[in-house]
């Protein structure tokens, strides 16, 4: 049986399953050690933080030196994670902005298509309706009537109101049929 490889909305291939596993291998890694980490490590750390310095000096004796070289490879461990954490998130968010961007130009693509499709679709049925239809005569336009002006003698102005004085109404020309 043959098995074609899905291409996602970007285009890019799927992994396949030889390569999905270790993947689901490594992340279920990672998760399990900051979930230790967050859930071992920290409430120790957090417990060491609330004693005071003497209190140490008494309870770590001979061994607090070399607690504070631990301390100090886990400080630079943590530092060296942090900025791998923090570049991880500059990828993710770069990832998603590309993922984006061709998610717009695919979008943008269909809509041309079907934009397309649609003027196509639209010149064929003008095409067949131009052929099929008989040609219609143009409607004779009338221009308005010009009035003759009247003549108002300034005593007649007075003696009207705004609303008996009607205004000319130009009629709109008729468009030919398209």
């Amino acid at each position: 049986m043959v098995l074609r490889l899905q291409t996602s909305l970007t285009g890019e291939q799927t992994p396949d399953a030889d390569r999905q596993e270790p993947r689901k291998a490594q992340k279920a890694k990672a998760k399990d050690g900051l979930g230790k980490t967050e859930e071992v490590l920290l409430p120790l750390l957090e417990e060491l933080a609330e004693k005071k310095p003497e209190d140490l000096a008494v309870i770590l004796g001979d061994d607090l030196t070399r607690h504070v070289k631990v301390i100090g490879k886990l400080y630079s461990r943590v530092q060296l994670v942090r900025n791998l954490l923090s570049k991880a998130q500059g990828i993710q968010r770069a990832m998603e902005a590309d993922f984006s961007r061709k998610a717009l130009e695919v979008q943008k693509e269909a809509d041309e298509a079907k934009g397309k499709a649609a003027e196509e679709a639209e010149g064929k049925a003008a095409s067949t309706k131009k052929t099929d239809a008989k040609p219609v005569a143009k409607k004779a336009t009338t221009k308005p009537k010009a009035r003759p002006a009247a003549t108002i003698t300034p005593r007649k102005v007075a003696v009207q109101k705004k609303s008996e004085v009607k205004p000319v109404a130009e009629e709109p020309e008729a468009t030919p049929a398209q």
